[in-house]
């Protein structure tokens, strides 16, 4: 569980661009997230866009998609309580992470909570704001995104 965990927060901070993974990587080498030490991926020169393998010699699909996209289901305005609803996917992940962002005029995204649902408050108004999903089973991972919502 612990490296579930631990993969799924490396895949929201590489999703966010707060890392980024080495193009080639040794059995030393780790990514560091949020006090989080996950092994180093893909020790091939050319990393694969659809798995991702550990130093261990295991290896995992990523990138897997939703058949249907995350969204939030709640009226979108201050004093709501808004919950993040995952999207459906093929097979059900072991672990869910919700990232509640908002997306600035120059599309940098500004995290608000990693809870599933959370309550509008007045900062918020007039603000865009999306849910990025991440999912992960030992199997395989993937992320997903909202499109994005004006706070009224």
């Amino acid at each position: 569980m612990k490296r579930l965990i631990a993969l799924l927060a490396t895949l929201v901070a590489l999703a966010f661009g707060l890392v980024t993974a080495p193009a080639m990587a040794d059995d030393t080498t780790t990514v560091t997230t949020a006090a989080v030490v996950v092994p180093a991926v893909d020790a091939s020169p050319t990393p694969s866009p659809t798995k991702r393998c550990f130093a261990d010699g295991s290896c995992i699909p990523i990138n897997v998609k939703p058949l249907t996209p995350p969204k939030i289901l709640g009226k979108v305005a201050v004093g709501q309580k808004v919950t993040g609803y995952p999207g459906t996917w093929k097979k059900r992940p072991g672990a869910w992470i919700y990232d509640w962002v908002v997306v600035g005029a120059t599309g940098k995204l500004k995290h608000i909570s990693y809870s599933q649902s959370i309550k509008l408050s007045a900062s918020l108004k007039g603000k865009r704001i999306k849910i990025v999903v991440a999912a992960a089973d030992e199997k395989w991972r993937g992320t997903a995104e909202s499109k994005i919502y004006l706070v009224r």
